[in-house]
């Protein structure tokens, strides 16, 4: 499944690469950092994403996401006379999205998203401080969807904010809050 996903983001990639070159006007990029929460056991990953965008008209756009965890979620306990340690962070996160904007002044204006989403979580467990371990990794794919606001600092700079749904993680509802910044050439 992994493979898949990754070949239908690389070809999407590609296609997008190929429209960027008929209108370079229509393109923007960007970056940005968001605080994505599991609800389970206080579960906040901090994620930095970098975006590429083009717009087809002037409400609709195409982009594509690629993020990398800049934190992680630790927990410690003991049970049974030992010690364990599990720790878990996003090793990557890839999305492409519809998004559709509507105009609220010049300067401002409001977007949904909607697309497809997947993320890499790297889980690794320690007992009593060995070099006894175990690590793995959980794929999360479907979904994802959300709104925000975009305000347009100059003609080529604008500022994103922005609250996205995740596909659940085993079941545990998976959201975003995100501040971006975004040039458009």
């Amino acid at each position: 499944m992994q493979r898949n996903t990754f070949a239908a983001l690389v070809l999407a990639g590609c296609a997008f690469s190929s429209s960027v070159a008929v209108a370079a006007d229509n393109i923007y990029l960007g970056g940005n950092i968001s605080r994505q929460t599991i609800d389970v056991g206080g579960r906040d990953f901090n994620v930095f994403s970098v975006l590429a965008g083009y717009k087809f008209s002037d409400y609709w756009s195409l982009e594509t996401r690629l993020g990398t965890g800049l934190s992680d979620y630790t927990e410690s306990y003991e049970f049974g006379g030992s010690s364990y340690l599990n720790k878990e962070e996003i090793d990557w996160q890839a999305s492409v999205n519809i998004r559709g904007a509507y105009p609220v002044t010049h300067n401002l204006s409001v977007f949904g998203v909607v697309g497809y989403s997947e993320t890499e979580i790297d889980r690794v467990s320690r007992e009593d401080d060995s070099v006894r371990f175990s690590g793995s990794f959980e794929d999360t794919t479907g979904v994802s969807y959300g709104a925000g606001l975009n305000y347009h600092i100059s003609d080529n700079i604008s500022a994103t904010l922005e609250y996205q749904v995740l596909p659940e993680l085993s079941g545990f509802d998976w959201d975003s809050l995100a501040l971006g910044v975004q040039y458009h050439f």
